[in-house]
């Protein structure tokens, strides 16, 4: 009932679970987790659940971007940390690639996205879903896991800088998004195109491409050449370096380019 309410946002709970798997189920996964079946739940998500077209969005009727709270983490539930833990069988390190890998997907949305306290620096609960009875020693935020998990917290100060400079993240109507914002690329990836020029974004093109491989895939570019925003675990304000013709994404992990 999201259209009835106009100006009212709403914890967008289809992209977190379809980022990450059920909430209901500690062991289910997600689209970045390798659901691949969940690919068009992200979709309406990255859209701001607008009626985007006829097999992404619509479920919350004639709505803006805005309305969409985009998150994969919050206090109630485990908290991404855990659910990795009890869904994805990586080592630690492949564990945090992972929670920046489905961080950046709810990040980069169009609409308003939501970080639970603690989250940029992979806070844990101990895999305590349902904590709002539990004692400090479970809901405490543990600083010292800040400096350990340095490489992550420095990842979301830089997504959530690229976004608050660049409007075409944040596209205030639905027929904004539909106009600039087009999906590209093979189905293994979810790869979109934003037109930086239509919204006044001082990027003229943005393409953001997220892979959920364990391998490194090859993309195609549209002509002429792009500059890197995002690469790995580095986000850069400025650039990264430059490619034409095709962009290389490492496994497990989202690209950022851009045209000035």
């Amino acid at each position: 009932n999201a259209y009835q309410m106009p100006g009212i946002s709403h914890f967008n709970d289809g992209i977190r679970d379809g980022i990450k798997g059920s909430v209901f189920d500690s062991s289910d996964t997600g689209w970045a987790t390798g659901k691949t079946s969940a690919r068009n739940q992200v979709m309406a998500g990255i859209v701001g659940q607008i009626k985007y077209s006829q097999t992404i969005g619509g479920q919350w009727g004639e709505i803006t971007p805005g309305q969409s709270v985009s998150y994969v983490e919050a206090h109630d539930n485990l908290t991404l940390k855990d659910k990795l833990a009890a869904s994805y069988k990586g080592n630690a390190a492949e564990q945090s690639r992972m929670h920046r890998f489905a961080s950046s997907i709810a990040l980069l949305a169009q609409g308003l996205t939501f970080v639970h306290a603690g989250q940029e620096f992979e806070r844990s609960k101990d895999g305590d879903e349902n904590s709002y009875k539990s004692s400090d020693k479970i809901n405490s935020l543990k600083w010292l896991t800040r400096s350990q998990n340095s490489t992550t917290v420095d990842y979301f100060k830089g997504l959530i800088e690229l976004r608050k400079n660049h409007p075409a993240f944040r596209m205030d109507t639905a027929d904004k998004v539909r106009r600039n914002l087009s999906f590209i690329g093979p189905e293994l990836l979810i790869a979109y195109q934003l037109n930086g020029s239509a919204v006044a974004d001082s990027y003229k093109q943005i393409i953001v491409i997220h892979n959920p491989t364990s391998g490194t895939v090859e993309l195609p570019l549209p002509a002429g050449s792009w500059e890197i925003a995002v690469r790995g675990n580095t986000v850069s304000q400025g650039s990264l370096g430059k490619v034409s013709g095709k962009a290389s994404v490492e496994g497990v992990s989202t690209m950022v380019l851009f045209q000035r």
